[in-house]
């Protein structure tokens, strides 16, 4: 497979991934292009089985977020497990422990996009749907709408 190639991230070899996060790998999430870089096997593997059908954007492509996942260097060995996420201001986004990785970057990524990209109608909302249509239920964070549905 080609460098600029977009196919599906699941046509990529976990070690592949992990080389390529090196330096950043761009996926299309949506209308957005999102860079995760990292240099730990263990977010290529959760990349790759969390985000198989997510198609992979150009190398040169623009970025609306780019994501930095690595160890915590201001913890000590006690806290081998902790992670951080830098945003590309290079501060920390947020610190979690490594088996929180996927739940840390969809909410990265979630506030990320949702501060930036104001050409869109970003709504905090559940949805319930069945095949005759859907029902959305906007509100603010913790007015119940997940609880409800």
């Amino acid at each position: 497979m080609t460098p600029g190639s977009t196919a599906p991230l699941k046509q990529r070899s976990v070690a592949e991934l992990q080389a390529l996060l090196n330096v950043g790998v761009r996926l299309r999430v949506g209308p957005f292009v999102v860079e995760y870089a990292g240099s730990e096997r263990w977010l290529a593997e959760r990349l790759h089985t969390d985000y198989p059908n997510y198609p992979l954007a150009a190398p040169h492509a623009f970025a609306d977020v780019k994501m930095r996942v690595g160890r915590n260097p201001t913890f000590s060995r006690h806290w081998s497990s902790t992670r951080v996420i830098r945003m590309e201001d290079g501060n920390v986004f947020a610190t979690f422990p490594r088996n929180a990785t996927l739940a840390h970057l969809e909410w990265s990524m979630n506030w990320a996009i949702a501060t930036r990209s104001h050409a869109f109608l970003m709504l905090h909302a559940a949805v319930l749907a069945n095949q005759h249509g859907a029902l959305i239920l906007p509100a603010h964070p913790g007015a119940g709408q997940s609880t409800l549905c």
